[in-house]
């Protein structure tokens, strides 16, 4: 019972996290909000998978961001 509290507040907290994060005007915040609700992951994850994303593809972090924040609409 206590699991499953636990993880529903992480999973609130997580939605909180990414209406926050798609509310802001930053692209970077936005494209982190966008892998946090695609990979049900934590921000630091995300901005991990982000950095990844731009080094696998060779471009800058900045680009990859801006245009993953594009498909949140």
């Amino acid at each position: 019972m206590l699991d499953a509290m636990v993880e529903h507040q992480r999973q609130v907290t997580a939605a909180a996290q990414v209406r926050s994060a798609l509310r802001s005007g930053s692209p970077i915040e936005r494209a982190v909000g966008v892998v946090m609700a695609q990979r049900h992951c934590d921000r630091a994850t995300a901005l991990g998978v982000l950095h990844e994303i731009s080094g696998r593809r060779g471009v800058g972090f900045t680009v990859v961001a801006v245009e993953i924040a594009a498909t949140a609409g």
